[in-house]
């Protein structure tokens, strides 16, 4: 059924039917992906939108029930609002970011209505500010910084224009060079580092981000050896390649024990280095002068006799020179933002505070369908047999089929998956499957803590000591 919804201050029309979250007619309907799907039960806010300026949980609003005008994340622009995402990115609150769009949507609203509550909730207690007669109030640390963070998003955004350009690799295998077109402008596959015509500076990163902060740590590791300026910094998850993406912890391209860093502290600073020696080379060359009275700061080459420009000037010429072959690295003394408090801010917050962060619920392709499974209620069901009759006749469900772990929904859009599988009947085989309660397992753990396990190390009398101690925590 057709329904009418304005969104954004655009009237669309969307063929869904009458039950179908608003959540998922935004979504997969008119394709703005900063509105996110978190529990579906309206209890978590991710999908928080305004109706008429008043905040309403997307996820479980139909969208037959929509009668006034609605605003999503991609369209906040407000004084509230610049001041709101202006202190998201000041304080760094952005972790993963996914649930960000619908805490900011919800912040604004808030100070929408009530315009000096900022004065008094939950607000950092670094922003406290004296009041004038001396008695302490909160007050958040907007103002001049609330200009200063929307201006450096501002150049941000116009920095993601550019393209091309120079891309330093480690390492680079025979074989992928030989696949390179003769005066390529980028040395791929295995790239660290990208330079862009526009003069911003990509690091394509190996780990994962999940909000504790590789992207971010390991673009400062490149602006510090490259003295690239913050602004121009960006990061971006590396493609899926073992052999040259592999984490040196692991052996396997993955992420966990805190080993981004670690693994890849010197490998990242030697692609900057050898970035920023590429580059003064081009610049060398172009300006005709010896590479060594050539300086960098903040993303800038300069020469004494007033030549001068910035990395995308340089970056085509560059890519066609020899890479180094060991390019030296700062020394800890040189350091401007390795290691320095407030030096920069998270990488991704601006983005994650607009809903611009794209998760893997927000990829798109044509002809892409939606996949749901079904999965047994106890660990270690199987599935007996299922009857997906009802389930295709919903709307929007392509297709259902038995997977190892479970029974697969294939639908076009979240809804219709979601809704074809609770039409599926399923008869699960709970032969093999875990039937013990919370309770029951809880008091096998404890009488397995109590039974001596494999002595790894024994030094000392571990027992003596703790049977003289006045106090033992268990």
């Amino acid at each position: 059924m057709a329904h009418t919804l304005t969104v954004n201050g655009r009237i669309h029309s969307v063929d869904v039917d009458d039950d179908t979250p608003l959540l998922w007619a935004i979504r997969d309907n008119l394709g703005l992906t900063g509105t996110k799907f978190g529990c579906g039960i309206a209890q978590c806010g991710a999908c928080t939108v305004w109706i008429d300026g008043q905040p309403v949980r997307s996820c479980v609003t139909p969208v037959s029930a929509v009668e006034g005008k609605v605003t999503t994340i991609e369209a906040l622009d407000s004084k509230e609002a610049r001041a709101v995402q202006a202190a998201w990115d000041t304080i760094d609150v952005a972790q993963c970011g996914y649930c960000q769009s619908g805490q900011v949507m919800s912040a604004v609203a808030l100070l929408k209505d009530n315009p000096r509550r900022h004065e008094r909730q939950h607000l950092p207690l670094r922003h406290l500010r004296p009041h004038p007669d001396g008695h302490p109030r909160r007050r958040p640390h907007l103002g001049g910084l609330s200009m200063t963070a929307h201006d450096l998003t501002l150049s941000r955004r116009s920095l993601l224009a550019g393209a091309g350009g120079l891309v330093i690799a480690l390492h680079l295998p025979k074989a992928a060079r030989a696949q390179q077109a003769p005066g390529a402008a980028t040395f791929a596959p295995n790239a660290f580092i990208r330079v862009a015509a526009d003069s911003s500076v990509t690091v394509l990163v190996k780990h994962i981000e999940f909000g504790q902060g590789p992207f971010t740590g390991l673009a400062t590791l490149v602006a510090e050896e490259m003295d690239a300026d913050w602004n121009q910094m960006r990061a971006e998850h590396a493609p899926a390649d073992v052999k040259l993406y592999a984490n040196l912890a692991f052996g396997v391209q993955g992420t966990g024990g805190s080993t981004a860093m670690a693994n890849s502290f010197d490998q990242i600073r030697k692609a900057a280095a050898t970035a920023r020696i590429m580059l003064v080379q081009a610049a060398a060359q172009t300006w005709k002068v010896p590479a060594g009275e050539i300086t960098i700061e903040a993303g800038v080459l300069k020469h004494a006799l007033g030549k001068q420009g910035r990395f995308g000037e340089f970056a085509e010429a560059a890519a066609k020179l020899p890479a180094p072959a060991d390019a030296p690295l700062k020394s800890p003394a040189q350091y401007r933002l390795i290691g320095k408090e407030g030096a920069v801010k998270r990488i991704d917050g601006a983005d994650k505070a607009r809903g611009k962060a794209q998760f893997t619920i927000d990829i798109s392709a044509p002809g892409m369908l939606t996949v749901v499974v079904a999965r047994p209620p106890r660990f270690g069901g199987k599935v007996a047999s299922f009857d997906a009759t009802e389930a295709l006749k919903i709307k929007g469900v392509v297709d259902v089929k038995q997977i190892g772990s479970g029974v697969a929904v294939y639908g076009q859009g979240m809804w219709p998956a979601i809704k074809g599988r609770e039409a599926l009947k399923v008869v699960w085989d709970e032969s093999g499957a875990e039937t013990r309660g919370s309770a029951e397992l809880i008091a096998e753990y404890r009488a397995l803590a109590r039974t001596p396990g494999t002595v790894a190390g024994n030094h000392g009398d571990a027992q003596a000591l703790l049977a003289k101690a006045e106090r033992v925590i268990e």
